[in-house]
């Protein structure tokens, strides 16, 4: 019996050890469920990340700050989850059956709901991805691979994708050594792909986004489109035609999770330049 015990919380082990979490968190306006500009774009950076690693199961949790009568939160949080919910089942091949939605109203705040930032947090759904893990290492390498993501058939005109293992120094736009072979990589895709065409997008982690401050003119803007403009100039020198490229900033307004940041993986995750594929 102790022999069968062991060998049943070991299966369990590897089960869970098989699969990884994606989390992605949207925003809503006050008293409002329809899906704003700005969250239609992290779905759909969301939707991105979700392409090649099998889906097992996506979670919709919803929620709302602590204005209006509990019921009425009740149902608006429903009203939240059920918005993110039609877009994904009209937007990918994920099955309604794989996607569990709940809805919490104003239980569950993320703050003291005080200020209207504070609010903005709570009116929120969240989701949670349980990916299915590559067996091969093989495998899991070629879906970070900046190539194989750019070069892949299935990937089309709109797509955005993080370029992985591209770091800076703190607060600068000056690459790190050890990332030149990404931008190396990322210009080779540009000369054997002469009908590619992309967007260079600058984000940043850590700083919230403040209500009613111009983009522009935010703390966080100057570095994420220095930082944009640093790859664009990268491809631009090494004779990529400048009619293939553009770039832009969005600082701190379209973070993959919420600001603050609870750990380093979500500020790597959050401090990042994309590539959207205008053309290819």
């Amino acid at each position: 019996m102790k022999q069968l015990l062991i060998a049943f919380f070991l299966f369990l082990t590897l089960m869970v050890s098989a699969q990884k979490k994606e989390m992605l968190t949207v925003n809503f306006e006050s008293n409002k469920y329809k899906l704003t500009p700005d969250a239609v774009a992290k779905l759909q950076g969301f939707i991105n990340r979700l392409a090649n690693p099998p889906v097992a199961s996506i979670q919709l949790n919803g929620y709302c700050d602590s204005k209006g009568s509990n019921a009425y939160n009740d149902a608006l949080s429903l009203k939240r989850v059920n918005a993110v919910r039609v877009y994904l089942e009209k937007n990918t091949s994920i099955g309604a059956t794989l996607l569990t939605a709940n809805a919490f109203g104003e239980n569950d705040l993320l703050n003291e709901d005080r200020t209207e930032v504070e609010r903005l947090q709570n009116r929120r759904v969240e989701l949670i991805a349980l990916i299915k893990e590559q067996s091969s290492p093989e495998l899991a390498m070629e879906t970070k691979n900046l190539t194989n993501i750019l070069e892949d058939t299935s990937v089309k005109k709109g797509a955005v994708i993080s370029i992985p293992n591209l770091e800076f120094e703190n607060n600068s736009d000056m690459v790190l050594s050890r990332s030149m072979p990404t931008l190396q990589e990322l210009f080779d895709i540009m000369v054997r792909n002469p009908a590619l065409k992309i967007a260079i997008e600058g984000h940043i982690c850590c700083v919230m986004q403040v209500a009613n401050v111009p983009l522009e003119k935010s703390a966080s803007f100057e570095i994420s489109v220095l930082r944009a403009k640093k790859v664009y100039t990268f491809l631009v020198q090494k004779g990529i035609k400048q009619d293939r490229m553009s770039f832009a900033a969005f600082g701190s307004s379209r973070p993959i999770y919420p600001i603050p940041e609870k750990n380093e993986a979500e500020i790597t995750a959050n401090r990042r330049v994309e590539i959207r594929i205008i053309d290819k």
